[in-house]
């Protein structure tokens, strides 16, 4: 039986792992900072309790693991430099003290979530030929990690292959997203305070993204490689929130309320030849379809 190791397990993306390993017979171990809550916890899932920043945390282990999926770390654009350490650590610090731990000989595959703020303001769609240039601090310790990831390949040969991933949604996401933010904000009736609306994103069903990980696990041609992984057709947030709240019939969004960022892309979508050419891989869920899934679990 295949043995699979998900750091951030407990997240929106690693439980999701998790329970497609599940269901394709690996044994799942997953990796965590604290004991997952009721609602993130599968039966089948041994759960190591371990921070990542410190290196002597993972020494009571046996990480000998056919396949490695690092999902961990929040999403967060830090305010200040304790919080910029955090970020590091948990991004950066965190995986280089768990690749070194790692048992090298069972490894066949390390699949690192990359980000679309990796790209920074480069005017979509991206293409991961394209020079990074981000942004944001959170898209610099990204990138960072990319970089880290690629050399190692180059030198040593490390089997990784990061997916540049770019915005995720479905049922259970964290409401703060935008998705379940103004779904919730409809389905109440409230207002809601939004941007002017007018950037483009991408918008991957959970489960299309899964499936592109699986995929990378067991496809040798992506060793070393960057792979942009998204929907594919972008939408304005303006369009999206009109659409959630013609769902609802009720809720009332205020546009132009919030500032746009100086530092955020207004035209962020990638181009997928090299997840279509290499991965045999591309989204099935509609956004209309995934939108539909996703607010029945709110």
């Amino acid at each position: 039986m295949k043995k699979i190791l998900v750091i951030g397990g407990t997240g929106f993306i690693g439980f999701n792992v998790c329970k497609k390993a599940i269901r394709k017979n690996f044994t799942v171990h997953s990796i965590s900072k604290k004991k997952p809550k009721r609602k993130r916890r599968l039966k089948k899932v041994k759960y190591l309790i371990a921070d990542l920043t410190k290196k002597n945390s993972l020494e009571k282990y046996d990480l000998s693991y056919d396949y490695v999926v690092n999902s961990s770390g929040r999403s967060f654009f830090p305010k200040n430099k304790q919080e910029k350490k955090k970020l590091l650590n948990n991004h950066y610090h965190g995986m280089l003290n768990l690749i070194s731990a790692l048992n090298k000989i069972t490894l066949k595959r390390f699949v690192h979530i990359g980000s679309s703020m990796e790209y920074g303001l480069i005017p979509g769609p991206q293409h991961e030929n394209n020079k990074c240039k981000p942004s944001n601090y959170y898209g610099r310790v990204k990138l960072k990690c990319t970089v880290f990831l690629k050399k190692k390949f180059l030198v040593e040969g490390f089997p990784s292959v990061v997916l540049r991933v770019f915005q995720i949604y479905g049922p259970n996401q964290q409401l703060d997203k935008i998705i379940p933010f103004t779904a919730l904000n409809c389905k109440k009736g409230d207002f809601f305070k939004i941007s002017r609306g007018n950037q483009l994103r991408d918008f991957l069903y959970i489960d299309d993204l899964i499936e592109s990980i699986f995929k990378s696990l067991t496809n040798n041609k992506v060793n070393g490689k960057i792979i942009n992984v998204g929907y594919g057709k972008p939408i304005s947030i303006r369009n999206l929130v009109e659409y959630i709240r013609s769902i609802y019939q009720k809720g009332k969004p205020q546009f132009g309320v919030k500032k746009i960022k100086h530092s955020e892309n207004l035209v962020l979508y990638p181009k997928l030849t090299v997840a279509k050419k290499i991965l045999k891989w591309s989204a099935k869920i509609s956004l209309k379809s995934g939108i539909k899934k996703t607010i029945n679990s709110i």
